[in-house]
């Protein structure tokens, strides 16, 4: 299914019955790196259906008409194993994207491991995260609320160039944020009531050039928030501070 008609298909108008073991996702078909430009909305489907993202993702319209991706409660987002999902694009500010993600306590939305198509057992570290380019998002739309992340955190980003001060390879997390290519430090989009688990690096990773500038400055651990995050300990922290590490 391509990802312009997503938003046609729901639990009322697409039910396949009793699902059957080989019938487990509806898969968005898109090119490998192409950007996404018009806006794409994923509803909630029946029971045992999930959504499967292939390839990597990039949400990215013009300033004009940023391109939204958005996910309703209880929708389940299954992101292949080795992809991304890019919100905004590291080309250049010509582009803007945005993803909202407004879950609610008894319907919360969920990205998740797609190794249960190869008949496999989910692992931290199956996709590499989310990730936003700033200032190609916009932190007063783009926001996530009752939503889990799990599986997530790859060792190896797709641009090892977004690295701290460059040098090689480091844990990325289920949510990433680059540092802002106009060196300013920026604020990130609303993440509340919502958890982080089985990640392989960070729940959260954020990149800060190596002056220390152009560094999120939302800590999404704080209280206020109401953010939960299981089984980070040791050197894996929950989120960077706002230095490179």
């Amino acid at each position: 299914m391509h990802d312009y008609a997503a938003q046609t298909i729901t639990a009322t108008n697409f039910t396949v019955g009793t699902v059957p073991a080989a019938v487990k996702y509806l898969q968005l078909d898109h090119a490998e790196g192409a950007l996404l430009t018009e806006n794409v909305t994923l509803h909630k489907l029946q029971t045992g259906l999930v959504w499967r993202n292939i390839q990597n993702m990039k949400v990215s319209g013009v300033p004009a008409s940023p391109a939204v991706f958005t996910l309703d409660p209880g929708v389940i987002l299954a992101v292949n194993t080795g992809g991304y999902i890019q919100i905004g694009y590291a080309g250049g500010d010509n582009t803007r994207g945005d993803i909202v993600a407004n879950g609610t306590a008894t319907d919360p939305i969920k990205f998740t491991s797609d190794a249960f198509i190869r008949g496999e057992t989910p692992k931290p570290g199956d996709w590499m995260g989310i990730e936003f380019f700033p200032p190609t998002f916009r932190a007063n739309v783009s926001k996530f609320n009752y939503v889990i992340f799990e599986y997530g955190g790859s060792v190896t980003p797709h641009d090892p160039t977004y690295n701290c001060n460059d040098m090689g390879s480091d844990l990325n997390g289920e949510l990433t944020f680059t540092r802002s290519t106009s060196g300013n430090d920026y604020d990130g989009p609303t993440v509340t009531n919502s958890t982080f688990r089985q990640a392989l690096g960070r729940g959260i990773r954020a990149y800060c050039n190596g002056n220390g500038t152009g560094c999120l400055q939302t800590v999404y651990t704080l209280g206020m928030y109401n953010n939960t995050f299981e089984g980070f300990t040791g050197d894996t922290l929950r989120q960077d501070p706002k230095n490179c590490p």
